[in-house]
């Protein structure tokens, strides 16, 4: 098989130019858009969607209730995720729905014991001897049925006691397939670029 070198920026999972995604400047735009609401735990996913904070804010899911998502989709941050409840697909969804949470140059922090159904990719797409790695910090016994995908372990991140990791087939298993996902309608055959302000 092709070995990935990360350090010279090779692994960009949904940087493909064929993907349309949409770009947001605003933590908030997951509320403010009808995508996640906080108070009932609903999460919509339609498509990619790059949040830029320029502060490098973290992107907090699941402080109201547990989440459960309908649709496909990949939340990219640049400043990390704290999931602080469970993520399970909605009874409603269709099997092939899929969450996918990608803290892009940042930190992903899980402080939940409750199952997460979704795939978690922590990356530097930069990373060099002086930056840093792509991590997962587990706050809490993880339960996650989905997939994982860090730069560095970094076991002494994790919470002391039992954590289980089980694989979810919905995507194909193949490195290569990741550049093809087509996690929404919202595919085109040119890079586009949506921005909300």
């Amino acid at each position: 098989g092709t070995q990935m070198k990360v350090s010279e920026g090779e692994f960009r999972p949904f940087g493909h130019p064929m993907l349309r995604f949409r770009f947001v400047n605003f933590l908030d735009y997951l509320q403010t858009s009808g995508s996640y609401d906080p108070d009932s735990g609903r999460l919509n996913l339609r498509g990619i969607v790059l949040i830029q904070d320029e502060n490098g804010s973290m992107v907090e899911l699941g402080k109201g209730k547990p989440i459960t998502f309908t649709g496909k989709g990949v939340l990219i941050a640049y400043g990390g995720f704290k999931i602080s409840s469970g993520i399970k697909k909605n009874p409603s969804a269709a099997p092939d729905d899929v969450c996918v949470l990608y803290s892009l140059n940042g930190l992903t922090i899980i402080d939940t014991s409750d199952e997460i159904e979704a795939f978690i990719i922590s990356t530097n797409p930069k990373l060099t001897d002086r930056t840093e790695p792509g991590v997962v910090e587990i706050k809490k016994p993880l339960k996650l049925f989905g997939g994982l995908a860090v730069d560095r372990l970094e076991v002494n991140n994790w919470v002391a006691g039992e954590h289980s990791i089980k694989y979810n087939p919905v995507l194909p298993p193949n490195v290569d397939a990741i550049y093809q996902i087509i996690p929404s309608p919202q595919i085109s055959f040119q890079r586009t670029l949506e921005s909300e302000n």
